[in-house]
């Protein structure tokens, strides 16, 4: 009996660890999760109280696209998304010709859908934002 436990501990084991290694890789994140159009929501609570809606589309770790917000600015944005193995992942929104460069962290969900995450911008505004992918 103790001769078929043994081999049968093993196995579950091994089973175990495959299994194990197969849920990582699924969880891992890249550039490529952050692909498709998006609708973020901003929130400034530091700095110059304000709200705001950005609508944009990533390809290939790229981002353009438009926001709006309460204070009266809207504008065009351009960015470069970087995305790490943990679903965390950091940009930039540079809205030139206006002076205003923001940079974002942020979290993936798990389903790679939405995020939620902070930034700042240069003028020494900060906020929270969170996203969904449509």
């Amino acid at each position: 009996m103790k001769l078929l436990i043994l081999p049968a501990f093993a196995i579950l084991l091994i089973a175990n660890a495959q299994a194990q290694a197969a849920v990582e890789k699924e969880k891992a994140c890249t550039v490529n999760d952050m692909n498709g159009r998006w609708v973020s929501y901003q929130g400034a609570v530091l700095g110059n109280p304000h709200t705001g809606i950005c609508k944009f589309k990533v390809a290939n770790g790229l981002a353009q696209g438009e926001c709006d917000f309460s204070v009266g600015f809207k504008g065009p944005f351009t960015g470069e998304i970087v995305v790490n193995p943990d679903c965390s992942a950091d940009f930039a929104m540079d809205f030139n010709p206006a002076s205003v460069v923001s940079d974002f962290q942020v979290q993936l969900h798990k389903d790679k859908k939405s995020f939620v995450g902070r930034w700042s911008n240069n003028f020494g505004v900060i906020g929270v934002t969170n996203a969904v992918k449509r």
